[in-house]
């Protein structure tokens, strides 16, 4: 399993999670980097997940998704799935809410 980092606007990260041929997009604003690397390393993105509904983690997503033909998990969703499978290993989803004070 693999991971890359991709940087978009001033201050968030989306990630692409890896393995053989298959990935997850997670928080995937930085559509035309994920896009391109996915591309360059023939991979099929199967999944795009954010990890919140902030409007800045869910920039690029329709765009991601009308590109790579990826299912769509909102955190809720995916939450309540448990678990993803990708190149036959099994994604487990742990919740880490945080508390304000």
């Amino acid at each position: 399993m693999n991971i890359k980092q991709f940087r978009y606007s001033a201050d968030n990260f989306g990630y692409l999670l890896y393995a053989d041929k298959s990935a997850i997009a997670i928080d995937g604003g930085a559509v035309d980097a994920i896009l391109l690397f996915a591309r360059q390393n023939n991979l099929k993105i199967e999944f795009a997940v954010n990890t919140h509904a902030h409007s800045d983690h869910m920039m690029g997503l329709k765009s991601l998704l009308k590109a790579s033909g990826a299912v769509y998990f909102d955190q809720t969703a995916l939450l309540e799935k448990g678990s993803l499978k990708l190149a036959n290993e099994n994604i487990h989803i742990i919740s880490t809410p945080v508390i304000f004070w």
